[in-house]
């Protein structure tokens, strides 16, 4: 697999996509994270067509929670697509 992506580079996630509108969570749109693993394509006979490859990225709670202290982390399976390099 081709990543465009690199473990440990920070990503922000697109607050629109066109190609795309649903298949991320509202909650982390125009949030800060980091790519923790790429995880490659995902391959569904329902999409009848190929998706673009799949990253987990990790988000430090206070970046989905304003004014959250604590060290929690919250982990999302996220397509590239959806995805900015900071």
């Amino acid at each position: 697999m081709d990543s465009k992506f690199s473990v440990g580079e920070r990503v922000r996630i697109k607050m629109e996509n066109a190609e795309d509108p649903k298949r991320v969570p509202k909650y982390i749109r125009g949030k800060l994270g980091l790519v923790q693993e790429a995880r490659g394509e995902l391959v569904s006979p329902k999409d009848h067509h190929r998706r673009p490859p799949v990253y987990s990225v990790v988000f430090s709670l206070d970046e989905i929670v304003s004014g959250d202290q604590s060290t929690d982390r919250l982990f999302v399976d996220v397509f590239e697509d959806w995805m900015l390099r900071e």
